[in-house]
Parts: structure tokens; sequence; C-alpha cells
């Protein structure tokens, strides 16, 4: 399937808010990867940033055709990917985040999979993550099409090897059914994926096409926005008309799951109390989760040294 002349194949769909430090670095790792290609854009959406992120972008777009770049008041990322999916002309959508870098390669990856695949909603490679010099292990998928509903509960419970926002091209006019959730500021993905793969064709390939910064975040501070995400992403996943019955029955898994990472998290920073309390919601939730064993011999930890802290 070649591309037609002069027709955009791929709209790489970049979101920012206050990242003037980053957002650079992302633009132009596409761009280098793309050479001189016509048939590549990347389209930034500037969420509301109050530092030189606007500035910055402006000046970028005034040297490359290939960028555009537009400015609206703070809404999330969310609503700013749905913008610049929105203004996208490709005929796939590929989302990355300010602080990614496409991978070199990325590109020819993707385009022997489109040229000699059959029609498909959503293809995704893998990714691996660096901070401050360090690189991470690489995640990477299996090659080949997926089946649905393995790949659907691979999604929801956070099983899927090589699939985060960057790794991953849709068809434009399957995400525009779908997009990104707004409000939901925890999992969103997760959501907009899952719906892709529960109703479209996807595949894969076994090879890292983006890097992922990955940032230390406070848990303290976002630990309620997490668990109340959970809830609007259980409801915007389950409740949305265009997921099949079969998925359905699944709600209450997914939520506690939810609790149970949640749980997991409070263990790794020594807050033993919520990682009892987050634990038993969520083996309330869905009984079957309770000898989950990962999380089940954090849990029996956290009861040991809570009890000799509470002496």
């Amino acid at each position: 399937m070649k591309n037609k002349a002069n027709a955009i194949r791929y709209s790489f769909v970049i979101p920012t808010y206050n990242y003037a430090g980053y957002i650079a670095s992302a633009i132009n790792s596409v761009l280098e990867a793309a050479k001189a290609r016509s048939d590549v854009e990347v389209v930034v959406v500037d969420d509301g940033s109050t530092d030189e992120t606007w500035q910055l972008l402006s000046s970028m777009a005034c040297k490359e055709s290939r960028l555009r770049v537009f400015r609206q008041d703070n809404q999330g990322p969310s609503a700013a990917r749905n913008a610049g999916a929105e203004r996208g002309r490709g005929e796939y959508l590929w989302f990355l985040d300010a602080d990614d870098r496409l991978a070199a390669g990325a590109l020819s990856c993707f385009d022997q999979s489109v040229e000699n695949l059959p029609p498909f909603d959503m293809l995704f490679g893998g990714y691996q993550s660096f901070n401050d010099g360090r690189i991470g292990k690489k995640n990477v998928p299996v090659t080949g099409m997926r089946e649905s509903k393995a790949l659907f509960l691979e999604s929801i419970f956070s099983e899927l090897v090589g699939l985060c926002v960057g790794s991953s091209i849709i068809k434009r006019e399957t995400f525009m059914k779908v997009r990104f959730p707004v409000g939901v500021h925890n999992s969103e993905d997760t959501v907009m994926y899952s719906l892709v793969i529960a109703t479209g064709k996807v595949f894969s390939v076994s090879e890292v096409v983006v890097f992922t910064r990955r940032h230390e975040t406070s848990l303290r501070n976002s630990i309620s926005m997490n668990i109340e995400s959970g809830f609007k992403a259980a409801e915007c996943l389950f409740d949305n008309d265009m997921l099949p019955a079969e998925y359905r029955k699944y709600r209450s898994r997914f939520l506690s799951y939810r609790y149970l990472e949640m749980s997991r998290l409070y263990y790794v920073n020594n807050m033993f109390s919520e990682c009892i309390n987050l634990y038993m919601r969520g083996v309330r939730v869905c009984p079957r989760n309770f000898f989950l064993v990962s999380y089940f011999r954090k849990y029996m930890k956290a009861l040991i040294r809570a009890a000799f802290a509470w002496r």
C-alpha cells in the first residue's frame, strides 16, 4: 500500500504543558527520523503553558513547514491530544509525549508494516525508558496479529508488553470514534487503547520505536487523584456503547486491579496502613483477586510491619 502523492501518512500529535526544556528534543527526534519526507507532519498543542513553551514552538514552526503548532487554555493532556488529532491530516495518528524521543528507525519499521500488512486499526511496537542518562530495559511485544480478547485483558490489567502512548499508530478514522476520555487523569490511555483493541484489528512488531522519559513523582500528592481516576476510567470504558457486551463483565476486576496497584505503590513508599486499606478495598470489589501472589505477599508484609509500628 504505497502512500499517495502529497498525502500525509503520519501525523505526530504532541501535547505539551510547561515543557520548554523537553519539547524541542521530542519534535527534532521526529524531524530527524523523517529527514526530507513530506508525508510526515508534527502537530503540537500547547495546553496553556505559562513558561517559554509557546514562544519556543512559534519560533520552531516559522522554520519548519511540517511543524504546526496550536495553543489552547489548559484542559489536560486528553483534551490536548484530541485537539491535535482533529487537526492532524495524516492517515495514521502517532501520539508522543512532550519528553519522548522517537527511535531513529521507527518510521521505516512501521512503513514496512503499513505497506505489507492487511488493513488494520492499530499497530504498536515497543519502548525503552530513560532517565538522567540511564537506559531501562527494552519492552517489546511479539510480532503478528493480536487476538482481541486476550489483548484486551492484557491492556486493562497493565500486562500488555510494549504498548504506550508513543509506541503505536492508530488509523485516524478509528481514533475519532473513540478519543481520549477528557477528565480522566490516570489510565486515560488504557481506556482509549482498550476500546480500539476490543473493536478493531491490531498488529504488533518486536521493535523499539520510542524512548520514554521516566520521571520521579510524589505518591502522596497524586494518590487521591489516581483513585478517583480509577473510577472515572472504569465508567468511560465499561459504560461506553462501543464496548462489546462480552467485555463488560471485567469491570470489577479492572477496578480491583487499580486498587491493588495503588496498594503496591503505598507499600513501596513504606505507607503500610494505606497499603492494607487499599488492598482490602481491592479484594472486596473482586474477591477472586485475594490471592494474586505479588499483591498478597506485599499485603502480608505490610500487616507485619504495621503491627510492629503500632506497638
